[in-house]
């Protein structure tokens, strides 16, 4: 009668009754990940904890304010994920949206009439190149620091301890793969929780151009936690240039 080996049951198939246990595949070496990256995964760790970001659906309401009295009242939908969004953007002089799902526009209104042609659509900023950078700005403005995994983010690997608008910070420089863009950033964040407090970028830094942002308070729903207000600023004279709250966040798994 053949001998059965109860140690089979316990350890697994080792071949032959009696062999050795088969030696564990190595495990494969962990990915380099630089100082600064580590940072952002920390900033992301503290205002997106569940990744809500990148599967959720977000809902905005902003208000926008600029230098000359100009309001706005943006509402904004999305799925950031699958980059659908829209958009109801509401003045005194109109109400004027647009959908967009992927790289397709798939509306766009003004005070509800879609069926205006291309330059009535232009005079009211809807023609479509500006309704898909719109679409891109929402997506990375609101996005930040979770947008800074993107493919062709460039990130310096080590951070640098500065002060910003008052403040320590650690500062992180970004750069991006030329067919994504051209741009020079730095994004500023609080040394010891990580969370993201203002960022400038340059067109050209040499010239001093582009602007700065600063970012003051936090609006938060079901773990997803973004920064309340955007104010913005030329370097080149400081000057004010507007700011943006939002007033509600409305996150849907």
């Amino acid at each position: 009668m053949p001998r059965i080996c109860l140690t089979l049951l316990l350890i697994g198939a080792l071949g032959a009754c009696g062999g050795e246990p088969a030696a564990p595949e190595p495990e494969p070496p962990a990915p380099d990940v630089s100082a600064a990256e580590e940072l952002i995964a920390r900033s992301i760790a503290y205002h997106d904890p569940a990744g809500l970001w990148d599967r959720g659906e977000i809902a905005l309401r902003i208000m926008e304010s600029r230098p000359n009295g100009v309001t706005r009242t943006v509402e904004v939908g999305m799925a950031p994920g699958s980059g659908a969004m829209e958009v109801r953007r509401e003045t005194d002089a109109a109400v004027v949206s647009f959908a967009v799902s992927g790289e397709e526009v798939l509306r766009r209104a003004v005070d509800g009439d879609e069926e205006l042609d291309e330059a009535a659509l232009g005079e009211h900023g809807l023609d479509a190149e500006r309704v898909m950078w719109l679409r891109n700005y929402y997506l990375f403005v609101w996005g930040l620091p979770m947008k800074l995994r993107d493919p062709g983010t460039i990130v310096d690997p080590e951070p640098v301890m500065d002060s910003y608008d008052g403040q320590q910070a650690l500062k992180v420089r970004v750069t991006y793969d030329p067919e994504v863009g051209g741009d020079t950033w730095y994004f500023y964040f609080h040394p010891e929780t990580a969370r993201m407090i203002g960022y400038r970028f340059y067109h050209d830094e040499s010239a001093n151009d582009g602007e700065y942002i600063h970012l003051d308070g936090e609006i938060e729903n079901g773990g997803l936690r973004l920064p309340a207000k955007r104010s913005w600023f030329f370097h080149s004279n400081e000057e004010y240039l507007g700011e943006d709250e939002a007033v509600s966040l409305t996150v849907t798994p």
